[in-house]
Parts: C-alpha cells; sequence; structure tokens
C-alpha cells in the first residue's frame, strides 16, 4: 500500500439532513481540489428508508448530478481523478439534494473547509 499526500487547495464538505418529517436519513459529502491537479467526491448516507435496489438521485441546486443505488439503508459514491471530469463541481453555497424521483429526501449546503 502507498501513502499518497497531497496539498489541498480547496475543500467543500455539506452535512446532509432529512428533508421529510419522521425521516432519519443522514449524510456526507465532501469534494476536494488537489495541488496535483486531482480531485476527489465523496458522499455517504445512512438511514435511508428505501428498500434494497431502490435508486436515488444526487442534485446540486437545479443540476442532477448522479443516481446512487440503495443497499442495506445506506448509499455511498468515492471517485477521485487527475482532471476533474466526472467529478461532480461543487463550491460553498450550494444545496445539495438527495432525492427519489421527486420526493426530497435529504439536503445540505456545502461550506468551504
Amino acid at each position: 500500500m502507498r501513502l499518497r499526500l497531497r496539498a489541498v487547495l480547496q475543500e467543500f464538505e455539506a452535512h446532509l439532513q432529512p428533508a421529510q418529517p419522521g425521516s432519519k436519513i443522514r449524510g456526507k459529502s465532501e469534494w476536494k481540489q488537489y495541488g496535483d491537479g486531482s480531485y476527489r467526491f465523496k458522499l455517504s448516507l445512512r438511514d435511508i428508508a428505501l428498500p434494497d435496489e431502490s435508486q436515488i438521485d444526487l442534485w446540486r441546486e437545479t443540476s442532477w448530478l448522479m443516481r446512487l443505488r440503495v443497499q442495506s439503508g445506506r448509499a455511498r459514491v468515492d471517485i477521485e481523478n487527475d482532471g476533474g471530469s466526472d467529478i461532480p463541481a461543487i463550491e460553498a453555497g450550494q444545496v445539495l439534494q438527495i432525492k427519489h424521483g421527486d420526493l426530497l429526501l435529504a439536503q445540505g449546503e456545502s461550506k468551504a473547509e
């Protein structure tokens, strides 16, 4: 295993909270830009009250970003690359939303770290 040390140029984090009464869904997203030109986006959700294999969508404001699959009440993504393509661009103040169809499940505002 090779340890990779990189300088973080920018980092934004959002804590996602339930949008529906009685829901317990929680989550966290992290977006990082590194000094070596690479980018990383992580999103982890738990306590999703949907059956396994359900599909949920990640939105940034009014823009659809990606689809995730629910497994055991959880969904996650961890992507990284050298050029930023396929990594959703996230900025401070933007609201991330998790939806199932048109139903808003959770949301949180992205903040600079």
